[in-house]
């Protein structure tokens, strides 16, 4: 539910370029929480979906199973390839879905209707004007490899630091408390240890959540402006400097 929620506070942060979460938290709680609902039941069936698409793999693997005591061999390798193909087939099925949702969350903000109505509205549009959104998709898939790639660079060179660093203030903190006569043996050694590197991957954390935002911003606000320019009955009420 605070994910759902969280979804109309980043949108509404963007577009006015004002952060005020209990504000935002409250003006939506109503459509977060429909939202949620709307993703458990969907994330529902799915899942049902999933299992019975995998039911022509799972019902021969239980017979073998429930005769012999074993997988018989021969239905290992066509068993992964329906797997990887079902698994394939519904990632871009909750890609699509995921989409549409979040193209229909401003709809639902910015025109005052329910997040149903609005993904009705997004689904009207794309049967009408459906190359564009491909374009869309295209071109978000590419930016999000692009900006994944760059992220990563960028994560894996701070954690590299990261890591000289602590390895570095652990060698420091391993020569004080061998002069005080500590050893891993010894309840100190941990007490100071266990804490460090407690701190060590909360910076780890940080830093990779510092580096995600901007890409997390950005991608947001390509989806806004297509939205603005795809969609042209909604108005996305932008703060000034963007204008």
């Amino acid at each position: 539910y605070i994910s759902s929620l969280m979804e109309f506070v980043f949108v509404e942060s963007l577009v006015t370029n004002v952060v005020a979460f209990w504000a935002y938290s409250r003006k939506y709680l109503g459509l977060g929480f429909n939202l949620f609902i709307i993703r458990l039941i969907l994330g529902l069936s799915l899942f049902l979906l999933f299992i019975a698409a995998m039911l022509p793999i799972l019902i021969p693997v239980f017979n073998t199973l429930n005769a012999h005591g074993t997988i018989d061999p021969k239905l290992i390798i066509p068993g992964m390839l329906w797997f990887i193909l079902v698994l394939f087939v519904f990632a871009i099925a909750c890609g699509i879905i995921n989409s549409f949702i979040n193209l229909s969350i401003p709809l639902a903000m910015y025109r005052n209707i329910g997040i149903i109505t609005a993904f009705s509205n997004i689904f009207n549009a794309f049967k009408s004007d459906w190359k564009q959104i491909i374009v869309y998709w295209v071109l978000r898939f590419m930016l999000s490899l692009v900006i994944g790639f760059v992220m990563l660079i960028i994560s894996l060179v701070f954690i590299f630091v990261i890591i000289i660093a602590a390895f570095a203030f652990v060698l420091i903190l391993y020569s004080i408390l061998s002069a005080l006569g500590q050893g891993i043996e010894d309840v100190l050694f941990w007490m100071v240890m266990i804490p460090f590197g407690a701190i060590v991957i909360a910076i780890v954390l940080m830093t990779f959540i510092f580096i995600y935002v901007p890409a997390s911003v950005f991608t947001k606000y390509y989806m806004l402006t297509f939205l603005e320019n795809w969609y042209t009955d909604v108005k996305i009420p932008f703060f000034n400097y963007i204008i």
